[in-house]
């Protein structure tokens, strides 16, 4: 066997799987196209998208119904802060009048 051959056949086992070649048949065909129309990417979108100039960083943002978890531990932990402040000055006003 020539070199060259040989490379053909062990890129020939290298590339299959070992599983038989079936020919994909589509069983079913109609010749009307879907009254709903073939779906795209851009289907749902606004027009005005097309004409836009990129990079347009309003375009990337994820839209946020609700806030982050982050964004609410953030807010708790505000609170609770603002909580802790108002203790203490609650404690220090009291230290002052007992002085008194």
């Amino acid at each position: 066997m020539a070199a060259e051959e040989i490379c053909k056949w062990v890129e020939h086992l290298k590339s299959r799987s070992g599983v038989q070649i079936v020919r994909l048949i589509q069983h079913h065909h109609t010749d009307i196209s879907s009254i709903q129309g073939i779906w795209h990417p851009f289907l749902n979108k606004d027009p005005s998208l097309a004409a836009t100039t990129l990079p347009a960083p309003e375009l990337y943002r994820v839209p946020r119904k609700q806030k982050s978890a982050t964004e609410m531990l953030l807010d708790k932990a505000s609170i609770r802060r603002e909580e802790e402040n108002v203790v203490k000055e609650l404690g220090s006003v009291e230290n002052i009048s007992l002085k008194e």
